[in-house]
């Protein structure tokens, strides 16, 4: 059963490192014309840190789980 809740917590973070890869991107594209460029690199980079906050609490718990003290998988969610 550990294996399985580590598993999860594994695939978690690989769609977390996606999301946050893809974030990363949208940052990287904005056109540097935009009016409102200041703006949405703010709001992009906010979110890139948040989302690194939370890869941090799964790596938490996957490091946790590994070392069979549970799968304590963290609840959060993720905002647009």
């Amino acid at each position: 059963m550990s294996n399985y809740n580590c598993s999860m917590i594994e695939q978690r973070i690989s769609e977390h490192q996606l999301y946050m890869s893809t974030t990363q991107d949208q940052l990287n594209k904005l056109d540097p014309q935009d009016p409102d460029l200041k703006n949405k690199q703010d709001a992009l980079k906010r979110k890139l840190d948040n989302l690194n906050e939370q890869l941090g609490l799964l790596q938490n718990a996957l490091r946790d789980c590994q070392q069979g003290k549970g799968a304590n998988l963290p609840v959060f969610e993720v905002s647009e």
